[in-house]
């Protein structure tokens, strides 16, 4: 399964880009780079 995720191409296309983007949601929480294992995993 994981190999299926490697032949795509890189870097990512604008388009690409933007659609990640657009699909980004604002939590209101503001997240350190040392709370997110706590915040993945529990």
């Amino acid at each position: 399964m994981i190999d299926s995720f490697r032949s795509s191409t890189l870097p990512l296309s604008e388009e690409e880009k933007e659609q990640m983007r657009q699909g980004r949601v604002s939590s209101g929480v503001e997240t350190d780079e040392e709370d997110i294992d706590d915040v993945l995993y529990g």
